[in-house]
């Protein structure tokens, strides 16, 4: 498929890998891809010289500390050439709002928003008892490309330098996707 996507013309694939964590992608969000199968997918692109970005989305029930240093090691592994971070969008009836509510990201009365449609307000973050989980991962996942593996090694190692990137503003972040925009010749940036 890469041969093929590659000698028709494709420059750049773009993965929806969501979470790093097996257990989360598959229990959560139903997806049954390994992360070996990611890491082999990644270096069959490379390989072939196609271009490859990811999705990684926060805030997804059972996210944790030990899930986003999940991430930063296999982000790093792979190096996609851009890491676009989400908060998660609730939609109405999905099956992870079950999940979200046993877990208290959300609670019954949110249940009625998402039923009305207002999920812009579950994508901005104001419903979700994690809403800072986004601010103090988003930037660190989004700057990995940028580093050199031995820097984000070290960072995923200590607490303490993952815990300043949640400290920086979030406006950093269209800045780091303009930079890796041009830096994999992207025609449009992903916001």
């Amino acid at each position: 498929i890469i041969s093929l996507l590659k000698d028709g013309g494709c420059e750049l694939v773009w993965f929806g890998i969501q979470s790093a964590n097996e257990k989360i992608r598959q229990e959560i969000l139903d997806r049954t891809e390994t992360n070996v199968e990611i890491i082999k997918t990644a270096e069959l692109c490379r390989k072939a010289g196609l271009k490859f970005m990811v999705d990684h989305v926060l805030n997804i029930p059972h996210d944790n500390e030990a899930a986003i240093k999940e991430a930063i090691g296999l982000y790093n592994r792979i190096r996609p050439g851009m890491i676009n971070c989400y908060r998660l969008l609730y939609f109405p009836k999905a099956k992870i709002i079950d999940t979200a509510l046993e877990v208290g990201l959300l609670k019954p009365e949110d249940i009625d928003l998402i039923n009305r449609g207002e999920s812009v307000v579950y994508q901005t973050g104001q419903l979700s008892r994690e809403a800072d989980f986004y601010s103090r991962y988003a930037l660190l996942l989004t700057v990995i490309p940028l580093m050199p593996r031995q820097w984000v090694t070290r960072i995923q190692k200590s607490d303490r330098l993952i815990e300043l990137f949640g400290h920086l503003p979030l406006f950093l972040i269209p800045l780091m996707k303009i930079i890796l925009n041009f830096r994999i010749d992207h025609g449009f940036l992903p916001l």
